[in-house]
């Protein structure tokens, strides 16, 4: 019985020490909330946040569509959750792409938000909304 209770014990601490880890995460990643595509250090900080490595970006401000490429040094898990994150915090970004070996791909605002059904920009300010979205 007291096997059976721990057991318990650790998974409950297990499951909610994880789910706060996330909210504080994305409390951080929020922290950078309507960024813009010309500011190289707060794109550079998400970077990091969203744990993307990297060999550099290129920010594509000369005209609209406004983008980013990122040279990627290792490849993304989920290109599609990424997008949504980078997306969701620089308002003007029209699409990304990502340049990794000889491979490269890229996501279009449109075609992200068409997939969570959701103006990314809005979720900022719902965050009950925003982390129900992104773990979908």
């Amino acid at each position: 019985m007291k096997k059976y209770i721990v057991l318990v014990l650790m998974i409950v601490v297990l499951v909610f020490g994880c789910s706060q880890e996330k909210e504080d995460s994305l409390d951080q990643l929020l922290d950078y909330k309507e960024t813009y595509i010309g500011n190289a250090s707060d794109i550079g900080a998400i970077l990091v946040m969203l744990d993307i490595e990297h060999d550099g970006i290129e920010l594509k401000t000369d005209e609209e569509p406004y983008g980013l490429i990122i040279n990627l040094s290792k490849e993304v898990d989920d290109i599609d959750y990424t997008s949504a994150c980078l997306m969701m915090l620089v308002d003007n970004m029209s699409y990304i792409e990502y340049d990794y070996d000889d491979t490269s791909i890229m996501v279009e605002r449109l075609d992200i938000e068409d997939k969570y059904g959701y103006d990314l920009r809005t979720l900022v300010d719902d965050k009950e909304k925003l982390l129900s979205v992104l773990s979908e």
